[in-house]
């Protein structure tokens, strides 16, 4: 089986380039849950240590993640859950 060629065309490096800066102005992101299942054990640990969902969802909205406590403690229940069944 023939071997492919270990060199590119010059004219690739602006395609190539143009394409990874895309791809830099595009920051990923997260699903609401995913995040608060991603900081379950620090959420715990906040609740743990006396504060409320109220509290958690005041900290979220410090960093500009509006998520009310409501929806929050939601999320944290299930990611409990799935974690709690992991650990098993």
């Amino acid at each position: 089986m023939p071997r492919k060629p270990k060199a590119v065309p010059l004219s690739k490096i602006e395609d190539i380039q143009t394409s990874l800066k895309h791809f830099a102005a595009t920051p990923k992101t997260i699903s609401l849950s995913d995040l608060v299942l991603s900081l379950a054990k620090p959420i715990q640990d906040m609740l743990d240590a006396g504060y409320s969902y109220e509290d958690v969802s005041d900290v979220f909205k410090g960093h500009g993640v509006e998520l009310a406590a409501s929806g929050l403690k939601s999320f944290h229940k299930k990611a409990s859950t799935s974690t709690d069944s992991y650990s098993r």
